[in-house]
């Protein structure tokens, strides 16, 4: 049975990774910032949405393997948390997909 810290770490960096909207003002291309909303930085029509689409994948992943490593440490438990590590990894799972299928316009 591994340490929870290394767990505990990589939960701490999956939730960090995925509030990526935190750097929109560096990564955000934008002459009128009051006319920007965080929910179209992904969009195809966004100059610099590209960046926003590989963190978009890349938190997934990061959630995705963070269920992962939770699995077989708390999956016995109950089959209440089973399901719930199972909805973690489709919410991954369908983030990647969202990062990777962006919409046309916001």
């Amino acid at each position: 049975m591994s340490r929870p810290r290394p767990i505990a770490l990589a939960g701490i960096g999956a939730a960090l990774f995925g509030n990526y909207w935190v750097l929109e003002a560096s990564l955000a291309k934008r002459s009128d910032a009051s006319a920007s909303w965080i929910s179209d930085l992904a969009a195809r029509s966004e100059t610099f949405g590209w960046r926003f689409e590989l963190l978009e994948i890349a938190s997934g992943l990061a959630v995705v393997g963070f269920a992962l490593l939770l699995l077989p440490r708390l999956g016995r438990r109950s089959p209440m948390i089973r399901r719930g590590i199972f909805a973690l990894i489709a919410e991954g799972a369908l983030t990647v997909i969202g990062g990777a299928a962006p919409l046309d316009c916001a």
